[in-house]
């Protein structure tokens, strides 16, 4: 269905209404009377309907709260700081919802009518659309953030203002859904906002799962021409996202789905080695200047290096870190059957071998199960030779016992173990061990730490 134009007066604010608004709403000229029957009321009383409404606006309001204003007005490509305006219809009185019958735009029968140039403004809604089922509350709420608009001076021509506001909503709320899913509603979105909003938006599409997104976030970065650094960024977040979800998911076809929309992602599109943009590792969690280098190289050498804290973070459950070893596993798994263009072009191996960078991320952070199959992929690539001799050459010991001496593994501690400070050859003979496939404890002086 297409929407006219709402249009406003600059000083009169004279209202044209739309004669083709969604199936339940309208919008009412400043001269229309309200619907044949009804009162006008000072307050709510005990009207079920009209406190319901006003919940979903508050709601609406609070939300919008936790959007930056740079990404709300982005999204709906206005100046207007929307927060303040949607809120300020409560706050200041500026609305008054009044449940009747029969609202009635144009002489056509809508869910909603709202009336923007009276003072207050009014919306009446239809009290059978809220005392029956008719719809979802992701259809009511769509409905209302249709009619919000034009009460905050936007038209919605296309439901394209509306349906991005309730997408950049449930981003907010952690509640990715199947309808902001919808890859019509996702190119809509996509294609008229910024690279923030884009970016901010990605990473909870990966964490549900949202497989058409990958196609609408490669279509747009094409179309908006954007920097290198940008190109990369929005397929690493949607990665990060997509690894998220698999962590949080032990098994299953959802394990299987995240598996193969990372697999697809790291297919087509190149340079996923690079290493995150300052935005994408201020995002990550509780990220330090001392910690960047272990943090912010990219999703491959996250997977393998992430400090304890990180791992904790990105699980957020039980604090406990053994699925993101698992999920870590299960990435690197795929990666082993792809080809060896798209293994060097993701960063998993240069010159024919696993990448040493990897290898020392993944010492730097002591994450041994991580090492081990590093090891073990090496293995296969050159069969009959220790993977040692061939990953461990030019290894910083003295920087990685540092590291390791400064920021003791906090499992340690929850496990009751004596932390004692490592030599860079404890170290490095350690590595020795995990990374040729063999396992023992670390010995460091004369105390067990790992």
């Amino acid at each position: 269905m297409k929407l006219n134009k709402i249009v406003f007066a600059a000083l009169t604010s004279v209202m044209v209404g739309a004669a083709c608004a969604p199936k339940g709403g309208g919008s009412a000229g400043a001269g229309d009377a309200p619907a044949a029957g009804t009162k006008w009321k000072e307050g709510y009383g005990g009207d079920s309907v009209a406190i319901e409404v006003r919940r979903m606006i508050e709601k609406v309001c609070f939300t919008t709260r936790g959007l930056r204003t740079k990404i709300l007005s982005s999204a709906l490509e206005t100046d207007k700081d929307v927060s303040i305006a949607i809120c300020g219809l409560l706050e200041t009185d500026a609305l008054f919802i009044e449940p009747v019958e029969q609202p009635k735009v144009n002489g056509v029968d809508k869910d909603y009518a709202n009336y923007p140039n009276q003072k207050p403004k009014r919306l009446e809604v239809k009290r059978s659309y809220w005392t029956t089922s008719s719809g979802t509350y992701d259809d009511r709420e769509a409905l209302l953030l249709h009619e919000l608009m034009p009460l905050i001076g936007l038209d919605d021509v296309d439901l394209v203002r509306s349906s991005r506001l309730q997408i950049a909503l449930g981003a907010t709320m952690g509640q990715v859904n199947n309808l902001s899913c919808d890859e019509k509603r996702l190119e809509a979105f996509m294609s008229g906002a910024s690279y923030e909003l884009m970016r901010f938006y990605t990473r909870d599409l990966g964490q549900v799962g949202c497989e058409p997104a990958m196609r609408v976030i490669n279509r747009n970065i094409a179309a908006k021409n954007l920097s290198e650094i940008s190109a990369v960024d929005l397929p690493q977040a949607y990665l990060l996202g997509s690894f998220i979800g698999l962590i949080r998911e032990k098994s299953g076809r959802k394990v299987a789905g995240y598996l193969k929309n990372i697999r697809t992602m790291m297919e087509e599109a190149p340079k996923l080695s690079a290493p995150f943009s300052p935005e994408m590792c201020s995002g990550l969690v509780g990220a330090t200047n001392a910690e960047v280098s272990l943090e912010c190289s990219g999703f491959l050498a996250l997977l393998v290096g992430a400090p304890y804290h990180v791992k904790v973070g990105l699980k957020s459950i039980d604090g406990l870190t053994s699925d993101f070893d698992r999920a870590s596993i299960q990435v690197l798994n795929v990666l082993r059957s792809m080809s060896p263009l798209v293994q060097e072009s993701v960063g998993l191996t240069m010159d024919g071998n696993i990448s040493q960078t990897l290898v020392q991320r993944a010492i730097e952070a002591q994450n041994w199960p991580q090492l081990s199959y590093l090891g073990r992929l090496q293995e296969q690539i050159v069969p009959g030779v220790r993977p040692s001799r061939v990953l461990l050459n030019g290894i910083n010991w003295a920087r990685i016992a540092n590291i390791r001496n400064s920021n003791p593994n906090p499992s340690h501690l929850d496990r009751g173990q004596v932390i004692v400070r490592c030599t860079s050859l404890e170290i490095e003979n350690h590595s020795t061990i995990i990374i040729d496939g063999e396992y023992a404890p670390m010995r460091c002086g004369v105390a067990s730490s790992i």
